[in-house]
């Protein structure tokens, strides 16, 4: 069996071969979108912020062809665009050399770094084993701690963030792979991607978070399609809450200054949800936020800050519009016999 996780930032350098350039130029993304199109590389652009971003991730019962094809996309477009950075991970049980290790491929400023990871693997255990590992704390605070503590962090080359990462994208493929009339095996993946969450939850196919050990969910959720939750700070949700299609709920930032950021420093900041909440479709709620009691978030709102209890909120940026009254149980009929 093989595993295989890759993520690559796209970046070009600026003249004076130091500093990132602000944009990639005309004939670098060329090249680059070149290398994109070749038959059966399989690997499609996305943008983070305007910013160019690769990211792979599938296993396979057999080391094929497309593997390598995949690293040597990740370095031809490395070297290309010499400003980026990123790392591929790779496991293969029938390797005759490597089948104990990890193998790492490293991509900062044109240079491709291969090496052996004998006693780290990203890839989480089979479902019946996924539990959390075991890190043994070093003198200060690990990466993880740092993120909790609100403190800037490495998102980015940290073993054990990328480890827990890894566990989790692929309890969330396991889940989303699932027939959809396959309920017990839903829920039973779902308490593994999330082991606080209450009774009586339903989570639409397809839904992504980045850990799911930082995720609290209440009594009586609803999500539709598409959720998206990134957890690198604790994102609760309270009794009662319905989430429309397509809603993304980010705990996670990057840094502000420049330097910072293109090193990979983010910054957690924890979202809490009160009970009896309702998204809209297109909802996206930032760093930081706290909605309270019975609020109603309107379709395509971006929530920037705290929203109080009993109101109708909408806009980007969300701003309530009005309170919750009496007269909103006769807005609808109702069917009385």
């Amino acid at each position: 069996m093989i595993e295989l996780y890759a993520w690559l930032s796209v970046h070009a350098v600026a003249a004076d071969e130091d500093m990132l350039a602000p944009g990639i130029p005309g004939r670098i993304m060329e090249a680059v979108q070149e290398i994109l199109r070749q038959p059966d590389c399989g690997i499609v652009m996305q943008y983070q912020n305007g910013q160019p971003f690769l990211q792979t991730a599938f296993c396979a019962n057999h080391r094929t062809a497309e593997t390598d094809a995949i690293i040597g996309t990740y370095s031809r477009i490395a070297e290309t665009a010499s400003g980026s950075y990123g790392v591929l991970y790779l496991r293969d049980d029938e390797d005759p050399v490597y089948r104990n290790a990890m193998q790492v491929w490293y991509f900062r400023r044109g240079a491709v770094t291969h090496s052996i990871m004998p006693e780290f693997s990203p890839c989480i255990p089979k479902l019946e084993d996924a539990g959390q590992p075991e890190h043994q704390k070093e003198n200060g605070m690990t990466e993880k701690d740092k993120a909790a503590k609100g403190f800037l962090y490495d998102a980015n080359y940290d073993q054990e963030l990328i480890g827990l990462r890894m566990r989790c994208l692929k309890l969330c493929r396991a889940y989303n792979d699932c027939m959809p009339d396959e309920t017990e095996k839903l829920r039973a993946i779902m308490r593994q991607i999330v082991p606080e969450i209450g009774e009586g939850f339903t989570l639409m196919q397809p839904f992504r978070c980045d850990y799911g050990s930082n995720i609290r969910i209440g009594r009586n959720f609803y999500s539709n399609y598409n959720l998206v939750i990134l957890d690198a700070a604790q994102v609760t949700f309270g009794d009662n809450v319905f989430v429309a299609p397509n809603c993304v709920f980010t705990a996670a930032g990057h840094a502000l200054d420049e330097t910072q950021r293109n090193q990979g420093l983010e910054i957690a900041l924890p979202i809490t949800v009160g009970n009896s909440v309702w998204f809209g479709a297109n909802v996206t709620v930032l760093p930081g936020v706290t909605i309270g009691d019975n609020v109603i978030i309107g379709a395509g709102s971006v929530v920037t800050k705290d929203i109080p209890s009993g109101v109708i909120a909408v806009g980007s940026p969300c701003r309530v519009m009005r309170e919750i009254t009496e007269a909103d149980k006769r807005k609808y009929p109702v069917w009385e016999d």
